[in-house]
């Protein structure tokens, strides 16, 4: 019955954790377990865009909205900051341009 598969459920969970972390990301990503093994262990445990150490449980698991395919891990941080790159197409440049005339602007003020 539906109590007892989550009864089990908890109970597996808190048997092997990571083996259930890993079973959450592949079935919410729609991927094979193997998949996110395969990612996890090629990072070495560090997020492959800044480096950072990572516990497997902060492990972001990246992948393309638009075709599903896993490209890596991230920290979180570098996995949100993927994301609104994504989003806002153009904006970083944007970002860069205002703060090279806050500087300018600075300078001047300093001068």
């Amino acid at each position: 019955d539906r109590q007892y598969r989550i009864r089990r459920s908890i109970e597996r969970s808190k048997e092997d954790p990571v083996a259930r972390r890993d079973y959450q990301r592949a079935h919410r990503l729609g991927v094979p377990v193997a998949m996110v093994r395969m990612v996890i262990e090629r990072c070495a445990g560090k997020c492959e865009a800044c480096g950072m150490s990572l516990e497997h449980s902060k492990m972001c698991i990246d992948h393309c909205h638009e075709t599903g395919l896993v490209r890596g891990v991230l920290c979180r941080f570098c996995n949100a900051l993927e994301g609104m790159l994504n989003k806002q197409k153009g904006r970083v440049e944007q970002v860069q341009a205002y703060v090279l005339r806050a500087r300018l602007l600075a300078s001047a003020v300093d001068a």
